[in-house]
């Protein structure tokens, strides 16, 4: 069974533009107090656009341990932080087919 099968997924687009860290980190605080289990969010940019800096605040606003480290899973892929609420921070920059996301185990996610 291939990534594809994979059912299709409700897609909502925001945008925001941040003057700095600290206002990309509120901003992704906020939202993490409005998302829960099974929402997605999918950042796109180069490097060092803020994606790192965006879920850091994300996992304020999910609750996560602020003592932990929030780092771009570059090369480990995926990257977790327990809460109240998983969350799970994928780099899938370096995978290139749909098989390799099955191996990630991203339909288990």
């Amino acid at each position: 069974m291939g990534f594809s099968t994979l059912p299709a997924l409700a897609q909502a687009t925001a945008r925001a533009i941040s003057a700095g860290p600290e206002q990309t980190r509120s901003l992704a605080e906020a939202l993490g107090r409005l998302i829960g289990v099974g929402d997605v969010i999918a950042l796109v940019g180069d490097l060092g656009a803020g994606k790192t800096c965006f879920v850091q605040g994300l996992a304020l606003g999910l609750g996560c341990d602020p003592t932990v480290t929030v780092a771009s899973p570059t090369f480990t892929i995926v990257n977790c932080y327990p809460g109240p609420v998983l969350l799970q921070h994928l780099d899938l920059y370096r995978l290139g087919s749909g098989d390799e996301l099955e191996m990630v185990g991203l339909r288990d996610m």
